[in-house]
């Protein structure tokens, strides 16, 4: 009785923490909410819809791919696997982790607006991974947004700012 009170009682301080996992402090002000979508426009190799059109194969370590419905700034394949990083931990198990955190690409059959990144970004900077992290293999063609980048293009007038920084430094679509 003592181990499910126990059991219980760890559960219940573990699930904020996995909440808290994907929180994202904005911009607040007009021009840090400009500065923000400077950032992620000068980054960006494309935003564009995209819808999924195959699940990741955990066996072949293959990630999602995706099809691009439609180009809204800079360029982009006409169909990509999302970047992953894996790692076999042997008998047919794997670890795998996605730049873009907490599911912010579409589900399956789905469609939506995301910013497309440059694996090559995040690969140059090793120590940018988790330490647990820096032993798995990635693989894939393109990053999709984080949570945060996510977030802030949902709100009110977000994807139009990081459009328009994108479209300043001359990244409209091809």
């Amino acid at each position: 009785m003592m181990r499910w009170m126990l059991a219980g009682l760890i559960s219940l301080f573990a699930l904020p923490g996995a909440a808290q996992a994907c929180v994202c402090l904005g911009p607040q002000t007009e021009e840090q909410k400009r500065d923000f979508a400077r950032a992620i426009a000068e980054r960006a190799v494309a935003v564009a819809e995209v819808e999924q059109i195959a699940d990741m194969d955990a066996a072949t370590m293959t990630p999602e791919r995706y099809r691009v419905i439609r180009l809204l700034a800079g360029q982009a394949p006409a169909t990509f696997h999302e970047y992953r990083r894996f790692a076999s931990l042997g008998e047919g198990s794997v670890v795998t982790t996605s730049y873009s955190d907490c599911d912010a690409g579409p589900a399956a059959g789905e469609r939506a607006v995301v910013v497309l990144f440059s694996p090559q970004e995040i690969e140059a900077n090793p120590a940018d991974y988790a330490a647990e992290e820096r032993f798995m293999t990635g693989r894939g063609d393109m990053l999709m947004w984080s949570m945060c980048e996510k977030l802030f293009a949902e709100q009110q007038g977000g994807l139009a700012l990081i459009l328009d920084e994108a479209r300043k430094l001359g990244k409209a679509a091809r």
